[in-house]
């Protein structure tokens, strides 16, 4: 550690007490002083270190408060199919993949979505058997929440026509007229048996994921996030990369600090069992830079796949609502048992009921037992009924959300999901960051990879989105419901002070004040000032966590 005195900068504090400054002097892990020249000059020591920033701007570090920089990149490797469209586009780029990688005994591939094929077309098993030639291979959707796989990967995972629906009726597969799987897998109960067949969970791995993400986050200026899920479903692998990410920490330093999640998807289990595992975790996984705090749930699966919780029916499945992961009565147990053993809950909710009912069981906890000091979260909003919206802030929940896909994602969401919900819904209360924000409620952004590419994790990125409701750089994109454009004022917040206070870090990091921990980034533009279609191209200079540069080396 060593002492700094940054100066001559645009330093940004998200401190509403003092929003502005100059400069600002650190020692060893900490923030000694924020403010002009001639009152910093009081707080240097003799080895202090004067760097003159020439009018750079610099900012608290980001919090990502929702994404999966363990193991989200376990869902980015084989073809890309992002931005293809058609069945023959799709099936053409897997050819060339299979051609020209003859050594690879199984092909993966990533990025189709529900709308790649046309509205209500899903790919059939026999598509990629005509491409992938005897070798087993698994597509996975950009969001992971469904896969695509070849009739060799479902005979190597074992799964045939008398194999049991997974996880029904939200994990499934579509079948043929015989009973053998179609393709699809839905959710990702269907899709983990082939993976797991085709050899995608093991450490190496995982560790080659986080050299896609945790390793590069710095360099998008992320110096805490969440980790709501390490994307593997082994016990034992699960335990094996946190121990390896705890000496890691121990031995160099994490380049990231992360807060990781006990993942509960079986309701099923005994509550008090879930909350005793995290509570174990809690204990046992342990380190400056890693700790497990949070209970992760999910309410529903997700819109495009007609898996999402639906208040009214899918308009083009009129029968159909989408089915409950953990229905409200169980989810609100879940939520309890987490409450009352001190840890918070992390709720995945993309259907208007699922956020209804998550935010009805928070209400039912409340009411039986006070708020418990919770600082519970709803995650994704992909649809959130506008009578819903003030409630976060009435129950002090957390709402969380991906700017990225409040925009015309992938030139696909505006014309596709009025499709799935009506377009009057659609305007109405698809991905409201807008009413959230004006609402009082605290709202925190994180980029959810898989859900969105490694490339579009970037903070800067997911900020101009949330100001914009268009794709970054894309001046002339029809907006995504302009009505629930934020400001940057306000987007800054939700990757800062407002991601730190749902992590129970608000005294630590999330604003530049003195006395918290030396969370910084240099930018080498100030996003008040540029066009608000570049702030997604804005350097990321220098990265700092707790006193020390994790990336754009010293100076």
């Amino acid at each position: 550690m060593t002492s700094w005195w940054f100066r001559n900068a645009a330093v940004y504090t998200v401190d509403v007490m003092q929003p502005w400054a100059s400069c600002l002097v650190v020692h060893d892990d900490r923030i000694a002083y924020v403010g002009e020249d001639d009152g910093a000059r009081a707080h240097l020591r003799d080895e202090t270190l004067e760097v003159d920033l020439e009018g750079r701007f610099v900012m608290p570090g980001f919090v990502d408060a929702h994404d999966h920089l363990i193991g989200g990149a376990l869902a980015k490797v084989g073809v890309s199919l992002d931005g293809l469209h058609g069945k023959e586009a799709v099936l053409e780029a897997i050819r060339r993949y299979a051609l020209e990688h003859p050594d690879r005994s199984v092909l993966r591939g990533f990025g189709w979505t529900p709308f790649t094929f046309g509205q209500g077309v899903q790919p059939h098993r026999t598509w990629l058997d005509s491409v992938t030639d005897v070798r087993p291979a698994l597509m996975l959707t950009y969001d992971v929440h469904d896969g695509w796989a070849n009739t060799a990967a479902f005979e190597l995972a074992g799964i045939g026509a008398h194999s049991h629906d997974p996880n029904p009726p939200s994990g499934y597969w579509p079948r043929d007229p015989d009973g053998f799987p179609s393709g699809t897998c839905c959710e990702p109960e269907s899709w983990l048996p082939i993976a797991t067949a085709l050899g995608m969970f093991t450490l190496d791995a995982v560790m080659e994921a986080m050299s896609q993400t945790l390793d590069a986050a710095p360099s998008w200026g992320i110096t805490t996030a969440f980790d709501a899920s390490p994307m593997v479903q082994s016990k034992s692998l699960v335990t094996e990369v946190y121990e390896h990410l705890v000496q890691r920490d121990l031995a160099e330093g994490l380049p990231v600090r992360l807060i990781g999640s006990y993942v509960a998807r079986n309701p099923a289990m005994p509550p008090e069992v879930a909350a005793a595992r995290l509570r174990e975790m809690h204990h046992d996984v342990v380190s400056p830079n890693f700790s497990i705090t949070t209970m992760k749930l999910f309410m529903d699966g997700v819109g495009p796949q007609h898996t999402a919780a639906l208040l009214e029916p899918y308009t083009d499945q009129p029968d159909n609502r989408g089915p409950f992961v953990f229905p409200p009565d169980v989810v609100q147990r879940f939520i309890e048992a987490a409450n009352l053993a001190g840890f918070d809950a992390h709720m995945h909710a993309c259907g208007d009921a699922g956020v209804r009912g998550a935010l009805d069981a928070i209400e039912q906890v409340q009411a039986a037992h006070g708020p418990l000091g919770a600082r519970n979260t709803v995650c994704h909003l992909e649809l959130c009924n506008i009578a819903d919206v003030p409630r976060f802030a009435q129950l002090g929940v957390i709402a969380n959300g991906t700017p990225l896909w409040g925009t015309d994602y992938r030139g696909e969401f505006i014309d596709s999901y009025p499709h799935l919900i009506g377009r009057e819904r659609f305007q109405r209360d698809y991905l409201p960051y807008g009413a959230l924000v004006r609402s009082g409620a605290l709202v925190t952004f994180g980029a959810d990879c898989p859900g969105v590419e490694v490339h579009e994790i970037p903070p800067l990125i997911q900020i101009e989105a949330a100001v914009t409701r268009q794709r970054p750089g894309r001046a002339d994109d029809r907006p995504c419901g302009a009505h629930e454009r934020v400001s940057l004022v306000d987007a800054i917040r939700c990757y800062t002070i407002n991601g730190a206070f749902a992590l129970r870090l608000e005294d630590e990091v999330g604003s530049l004040v003195a006395g918290k921990r030396a969370d910084l980034v240099v930018l080498d533009q100030n996003p008040f000032t540029v066009d608000v279609h570049s702030i997604h191209a804005i350097g990321v200079r220098h990265t700092m966590l707790g006193g020390r540069f994790t990336h754009g080396g010293t100076f």
